[in-house]
């Protein structure tokens, strides 16, 4: 696997794990962060980010001091998700 490769599976991994604690009930960013011990904060906000713009996660700000921010997945968002990645499949078993 090269070095490019790897990067991408750790990526869909990431997505994977924050949509899984997604799935269950809206989190605010730290207890998403206290659920995936193993993500960096700057690879959380980062991955946060890109969901929100694939609309794959909405994000909520309650617009209270100090800030109050919470996430979760839009209707569906998880069994979309994995059919994105089965269709993906075919394609890395052929590299």
């Amino acid at each position: 696997m090269s070095g490019a490769d790897h990067a991408r599976f750790s990526r869909r991994k990431m997505e994977l794990l924050i949509l899984f604690q997604l799935h269950a009930q809206p989190l605010r960013f730290s207890e998403l962060k206290r659920s995936i011990p193993e993500i960096s904060k700057k690879m959380l906000i980062q991955e946060l980010k890109s969901l929100e713009i694939n609309k794959l996660v909405v994000r909520k700000n309650y617009g209270v001091v100090p800030p109050k921010v919470g996430y979760q997945q839009k209707e569906n968002t998880l069994y979309r998700y994995l059919m994105h990645l089965q269709n993906l499949l075919p394609l890395t078993t052929k590299l």
